[in-house]
């Protein structure tokens, strides 16, 4: 009896490793089914839901100020920089695939906000940006804002992407299959920055300010991709692979800003920042594990998003900024065929 069970397992699984999503033996022999060529599939609805645990990281965000310390004839200057924690996310898609030539269309939707913090209570603190250099210094003609000494800061950053894809799945092997994907991707950025400031040092016109600056990107166009999958083995209708995805936009993309600083003198500085029009890239990758099992799916990976030349508002000390953002984390997908 064990012998048996032992083989119904080895013919099951192998069936299912060179099956080729239910190829029959009869369509491999008449090479409807071969290398490479089209996964055999019906038209189908997919429904897939992912839950996202992504930490974010900019440049531009490790200098939003500096503390001054002297000591005799030494002076030390410590950058502070922004942390982003672990945030959770989510993203849903719907998959239509046709009975013509095995093509599919999908739509993808993501959301994901994070939000990260600092804050520093010792030594002369100066701001890094552009609205608070200004205070106490109208023509500019000054090497630096005013010193405080209390800062904090929140950094947030929402993230909107609409993906439009349109791919066929093939088979290069019994055990390798790949999907090169067109698509358009679209979507929106907006990263709001809040600092507030205490205990100007040698100024008694006021006693605290505060400084919002808004860094909104919004953009559309073509993505390329592939998304390839191996068969690890299969026992009956159970099936255990790994995958990996690759892919790549190239966007149209306006910037919109704004960049106020108040304090309760009262003053307020204005910063005119025109919006404007550029190109914009960004890379995504996906690499994990998936268990299938009749029209069920289970898949668990890690994913990193790279958005370049993402920050783009001026700074006091670095002028223009053209700084990559980028998200990366664990993310797990459940689907459904119908």
């Amino acid at each position: 009896m064990v012998l048996r069970f032992l083989t119904m397992i080895f013919t099951c699984g192998a069936l299912s490793l060179y099956s080729l999503d239910q190829c029959t033996e009869e369509e491999w022999k008449q090479s409807t089914c071969g290398v490479p060529n089209v996964a055999v599939q019906r038209c189908r609805l997919d429904i897939s839901a992912d839950v996202l645990l992504w930490a974010a990281s900019e440049s531009g965000s490790e200098n939003w100020a500096q503390i001054f310390t002297s000591a005799g004839s030494s002076e030390a200057i410590d950058v502070l920089s922004v942390d982003f924690g672990w945030d959770p996310g989510v993203r849903i898609g719907l998959d239509y695939a046709m009975d013509y030539d095995q093509w599919n269309m999908e739509g993808i939707y993501t959301w994901y906000r994070t939000q990260g913090s600092s804050q520093a209570s010792s030594g002369n603190i100066s701001s890094s940006f552009l609205g608070a250099f200004y205070i106490n210094n109208a023509d500019g003609s000054k090497d630096s804002g005013v010193q405080y000494q209390q800062a904090s800061i929140k950094w947030t950053i929402s993230l909107n992407l609409l993906d439009w894809q349109i791919g066929r799945k093939y088979w290069v092997s019994s055990a390798l299959a790949l999907r090169p994907f067109l698509g358009l991707k679209g979507g929106w950025i907006d990263q709001t920055i809040d600092s507030a400031w205490k205990g100007p040092i040698g100024v008694s016109n006021f006693s605290s300010g505060s400084e919002t600056i808004q860094n909104n990107f919004v953009s559309v166009g073509p993505s390329i991709g592939l998304e390839s999958q191996w068969r690890l083995g299969a026992i009956c209708a159970h099936t255990l692979s790994f995958f990996a995805d690759f892919s790549g936009a190239i966007l149209w993309g306006r910037w919109r800003f704004k960049d106020v600083y108040r304090n309760n003198a009262p003053q307020i500085v204005s910063v005119s920042l025109p919006s404007f029009q550029n190109g914009a890239s960004m890379l995504r990758s996906l690499a994990g594990i998936e268990w299938s099992y009749s029209s069920f799916a289970l898949r668990a990976g890690y994913e990193a998003q790279f958005w370049l030349d993402q920050l783009r508002f001026y700074s006091f000390n670095a002028g223009r900024l053209n700084s990559l953002l980028a998200f990366q984390g664990g993310s797990i997908d459940v689907s459904f065929s119908f």
